[in-house]
């Protein structure tokens, strides 16, 4: 994205912007070698570089210098050496002096002058000050001579590795740590200062400060971030393996499986998932084709689980394929029958069901897709007359004089599609009653009314529309809504314009498990994985899922008050604030344990397996618990092995393009059609795939009835066409007086709303309410739109629109300019396109270029040409679809129902606690608070606490003190010379102490053995400082050189330059490779000898 010239990245890097000022800057610079060959004057070659060159790499340096690597650093650097060079020619010396000789600083310098002296004028600037650190007495509130300095923030990001910025903050602590012992070392030869240093040592005898550490690197952190996660796979299962649910999904997506890489690639084909009704993963299922042998196993183990939590056999699976049999049971009622046995039904999902009729449409671009679709989805699908009414009659009384004079039937149309899906329920029609809609709306679209403009039909072919309906016509029965089951839940109570509306959430179809798929694919960070990381990725991400759905499922969102997903703490959580504080102060009210996993299985089958599992199970002995144990042990020892000291060290620096590289190659094959999201004019269940839609002033524009236009469309109409005049003329500039007085009078007549767009927005959404314009990020897609509407849900994201510079005057002019020659007169829509452009860029210059216009601020923004495409497209549609032949079908929004419905269920404020099982976790032993050395010393295991109570408060008795190896000081006050009030006289006895106070006789102290100290405390026998100050070196050769020897590791103090290994002691070596070459030939001379 470019703002204002710079290039800006989602990811907050400058690699695009570098690499567009360096290729904008060395094109320049065949400017100055052109001149240099000319045999111009060396002072005017550094004016025309000064003016011409340099001002692209330094332009908005205070924007994007302080976020520069090295290496992009230096590349900009180096358009001034070359500079330089061409300058100097053959008097270059070298780069440092050739820029004093021509009076350069260097880029990084001036950039940094730049964004100093930017930072300077914001110290004095009342309206930018915050964005600069607060200055050190605003934060301490001392007044104290620096208090005007300011705050360095120093990053602490992966992003920072290779900048400078790192090795400036490491000079800096060690310049602070060598400044302070130089001056308290030198502090001694002064008097008064003398002593303010505890030790004193000769020169070159300190401790040197700890060697600069370099950071981890993305792929060592995504491998720590990995073995973690595989550590926590026995509970993430737990937690998946105990969902369950009353109304499930079932579904299936092939695209995640496009970044597996190496020895799973190419052999799996799905990924199915089940979900239940709150959009919870209940297993995923990675197989290497859809059949009855790869689902038998998870289905058995489904059955078992609902059995083993005392939970009731779902009610209905909606799927998108195998719902029903012309003879006998469907594919899911035979692998489900103990389901099917209790009453469970299977159901078709509606989404697919309409999205198969695009097999016989030609194209959906088609003026009549639209109106064939919406009329399919209401012939299925009826909306609760009343709750539309209810809705009506809100947003009547939001506008009275508007809609006085509409009926209850003419206001539907002015219904936004978020509200009557969040208002409005909806159910099906019946088996005959949609065969005999459908049957009238293909009817009807098979004449005239299945024409465009252009003569072409809708449907590909008569026959193709009667050969799919023989199909389609089967599954209307696995369609309609079971008897009895609620499909809606009211979530809230909502007041618009004071009618009160039930907020709905629909529990119909597998929209939910299609915008799950949206977000699956992003689970794996990288484009490539091996199958296992995949495995680890697709779990972590399913419980993570879980976690937040599960907020759904509780009035007000509040099922989950934490993004916490470690059930062993917080159950621990829970039990310590439910005994401390009360049951109404724990952490998490609604939170159960997993299940806890069976001790037998009645059928090995029963076992349930997650993800790739399945493919494991098949060619080894498969079992959970010892699978991933096994393997975070081999990656760990493979970590090892990696590090070891025969091995070479992995450069800390890794380019761009070996990351890039190492992340994942781009596959690209076709995607299925039923893999993708379906169009936004199927609005069917809660979770509603949101399509951008086109802006006010477009909308303004397009609308057919004259009297619904905002007010003022009249005067921007005049202003148009006196605009029209600037476009011809093509050989004059200046605009004639006389026009010229006619656009300052019709500006004038403007009304404020259209004098700018952010105007019109506040305008048009104060009268039709706001709208989804601007809110889908990224591209245009399917996925996208999904993805941001499941934000809109469940994350609650502000729902504003984006204002832009589009203008009702804008789409007028472009609609005249169409309308008239050279663009009427052009075959080619491109060709029509570009004259449109051209005028309208004459017309803009032309007002801009005046003194007089060009102080109106007449809204005519910059446009391109697919602006103008898209618009003339969308006007086109519009007029084909009114020019031809109009279905007289209803769409889907028309159909209402008139069959009562019952009270939708309420979400309760807290959940029930389930009847079944729960894992009761072993109490974590915290070392927060403890030193590191104390972590590692006193491992002593705690006494075990029968059950899971309590411990109960006991009386105050004595705890003799224990005796440690180090001695301890205690200072005691000093006793009083007379003999104290409270104790006895020497020789009294204790009858004669008064009853008030009766001394108790401390028991005998224990002697205790004392600790050792850890070994990391223990000096150093070369250089009598632990650990060699954290520098000591340890030599470990290969195992098949120390083979028979009793020495396997040989250490090295490199402050003395010597080894405390037995047979090395008092030997001075020059380095530690010497050391090493000296312990092989030791170790090669006991072998031989």
């Amino acid at each position: 994205m470019r703002i204002l010239g710079v290039l800006m990245q989602s990811n907050l890097k400058w690699n695009a912007h570098v690499d567009y000022i360096c290729v904008k800057s060395s094109q320049r610079l065949f400017f100055l070698r052109k001149l240099k060959h000319f045999h111009v004057a060396i002072e005017d070659l550094v004016v025309v570089y000064t003016t011409y060159v340099r001002p692209i790499v330094v332009y908005a340096a205070p924007v994007w210098h302080p976020g520069l690597t090295t290496s992009q650093s230096n590349k900009i650097e180096r358009i001034q050496r070359r500079a330089v060079r061409i300058i100097q020619g053959s008097n270059y010396t070298s780069y440092d002096e050739s820029c004093f000789q021509l009076g350069l600083s260097s880029l990084h310098l001036r950039r940094e002058n730049l964004t100093l002296k930017f930072a300077n004028s914001l110290l004095t600037s009342s309206q930018y000050r915050h964005l600069l650190p607060p200055n050190r007495q605003s934060i301490s509130g001392r007044q104290t001579r620096p208090s005007k300095n300011l705050d360095l923030l120093y990053c602490r990001t992966e992003r920072y590795r290779n900048s400078a910025g790192h090795d400036e903050w490491y000079v800096e602590r060690r310049g602070l740590f060598q400044t302070l012992l130089y001056e308290a070392h030198t502090a001694e030869a002064t008097p008064s200062q003398k002593g303010i240093l505890s030790f004193v040592k000769d020169h070159g005898s300190y401790t040197p400060s700890l060697p600069k550490e370099p950071l981890p690197t993305p792929t060592c952190l995504r491998r720590a971030h990995f073995i973690a996660e595989m550590e926590r796979m026995p509970v993430y299962r737990a937690s998946i393996l105990s969902t369950t649910g009353e109304i499930l999904c079932i579904d299936g997506i092939r695209k995640i499986l496009k970044k597996i890489y190496g020895d799973g690639r190419d052999t799996m084909q799905y990924v199915t998932s089940v979900l239940n009704e709150w959009g919870q993963f209940l297993t995923t299922v990675v197989v290497a084709a859809e059949s009855e042998d790869c689902y038998r196993r998870m289905a058995r183990g489904l059955v078992a689980r609902f059995q083993r939590t005392n939970a009731p056999a779902p009610k209905i699976i909606y799927a998108d394929n195998n719902c029903c049999r012309e003879s006998g049971a469907s594919f899911l009622e035979k692998l489900f029958s103990d389901w099917v046995g209790e009453g469970m039904v299977v159901r078709l999902d509606v989404r697919h069901w309409l999205h198969r009729w695009d097999a016989v449409v030609i194209k959906q671009s088609h003026a009549k897709y639209a109106s064939f679709m919406s009329a399919m989805a209401g012939a299925v699908l009826a909306y609760n007359r009343d709750d539309m009414m209810l809705l009506v009659q809100a947003v009547r009384k939001g506008n009275l004089a508007l809609y006085a004079d509409r009926t209850d039937e003419e206001m539907i149309h002015f219904l936004k599609p978020h509200q009557v899906k969040d208002y409005v329920r909806r159910v099906t029609r019946g088996v005959e009653e949609t065969a005999s809609v459908v049957e009238d709306i293909i009817a009807e679209f098979k004449g005239p009314a299945g024409l465009d403009i252009d003569g072409i039909h809708l449907f590909k072919s008569l026959d193709a529309v009667d050969a799919h309906w023989s199909i389609a016509s089967k599954h209307i029965c696995c369609m309609q809504d079971p008897p009895g089951i609620q499909l809606y839940v009211a979530m809230k109570e909502v007041v618009l314009n004071g009618v009160k509306l039930n907020k709905y959430r629909c529990r119909r179809g597998s929209n939910s498990l299609e915008g799950l798929h949206s977000h699956l694919y992003n689970a794996v960070p990288s484009k490539r994985c091996g199958i296992l990381p995949f495995q680890v990725y697709l779990i972590s991400f399913a419980v993570q899922w879980n976690s937040q759905m599960d907020s759904l499922r509780v009035a007000g969102g509040k099922g989950r008050q934490t993004t916490c997903i470690d059930a062993k703490q917080i159950q621990l959580l829970n039990q310590q604030a439910e005994f401390l504080f009360g049951k109404d102060h724990v952490l998490e009210p609604n939170f159960v344990a997993p299940l806890p996993y069976p001790d037998k299985y009645n059928h090995p089958e029963e076992e349930e397996l997650l993800g790739v599992e399945y493919a494991i199970c098949q060619s080894t002995d498969f079992s959970a618990g010892n699978y991933y144990a096994e393997k975070v042990e081999e990656e760990q020892a493979r970590e090892v092995e990696e590090s070891g000291p025969g091995d070479r060290e992995e450069s800390a620096e890794q380019s761009e393009e070996e990351e890039s590289e190492d992340e994942g190659v781009d596959v690209s094959s076709e995607d299925s059609h039923m893999d993708s999201i379906s169009r936004s004019h199927v609005r069917l269940t809660k979770v509603e795939q949101v399509e951008e839609q086109d802006s006010p002033a477009l909308q303004d524009v397009l609308m057919r009835q004259s009297h619904m236009h905002l007010p003022g469309m009249e005067e921007v109409q005049d202003l148009a066409l006196l605009l029209l005049g600037l476009a011809d003329h093509s050989n004059q500039y200046l605009v004639s007086a006389n026009l010229r007085q006619k656009i300052v009078t019709a500006t004038g007549c403007l009304l404020d709303h259209d004098k700018t767009a952010s105007s019109f927005v506040k305008k048009y959404q104060s009268r039709w309410g706001y709208t989804l314009f601007g809110r889908c990020l990224g591209a245009d897609t399917p996925e996208n739109r999904a993805a941001q509407k499941t934000k809109f849900a469940w994350r609650r994201y502000a729902q504003a629109a984006q204002v832009t510079e589009e203008t009702r005057l804008l789409y007028l002019l472009i609609k005249m300019l169409k309308n008239r020659p050279p663009a009427s007169v052009q075959s080619s829509p491109s060709k029509a396109t570009t004259a449109i452009k051209s005028q309208y860029t004459r017309i803009a210059d032309r007002v801009r270029g005046d003194p007089i216009l060009s102080s109106l601020s007449i809204p005519l923004p910059n446009i391109n040409a697919k602006s103008i495409s898209n618009f003339i497209a969308k006007e086109e549609k519009k007029a084909n679809y009114w020019a031809t032949v109009v279905p007289r079908v209803k769409g889907h929004k028309r159909v209402l129902s008139d069959d009562p419905m019952p009270e939708a269920p309420t979400l309760p404020t807290t959940l029930p606690v389930p009847a079944r099982a729960q894992v009761q976790y072993e109490n974590l032993d915290h070392l927060a608070g403890e030193r590191r050395g104390a972590k590692r010393r006193l491992e002593v295991k705690k006494p075990a606490v029968e059950g899971n109570r309590p411990i109960q408060p006991k009386p105050a008795t004595y705890i003799p003190p224990r005796v440690s190896a180090a001695p301890v000081l205690l200072v005691v006050p000093a006793q009083p010379q007379a003999p104290s009030m409270m104790l006895p006289v020497p020789g009294t006895s204790c009858g004669q102490v008064s009853a008030g106070f009766r001394p108790v006789v401390p028991p005998p102290v224990l002697a205790s053995k004392p600790i050792k100290p850890h070994r990391s405390l223990k000096p150093c026998a070369a250089c009598h400082i632990p650990n060699c100050g954290g520098q000591r070196k340890r030599y470990q050769p290969p195992k098949a050189k120390v083979a028979g020897s009793s020495q396997k590791i040989f250490t090295y103090c490199p402050t003395t330059n010597k080894s405390t290994t037995s047979g090395f002691e008092g030997v001075v070596f020059e380095s530690f490779d010497q050391f090493k070459k000296v312990v092989d030939d030791k170790i090669e001379k006991d072998k031989t000898s």
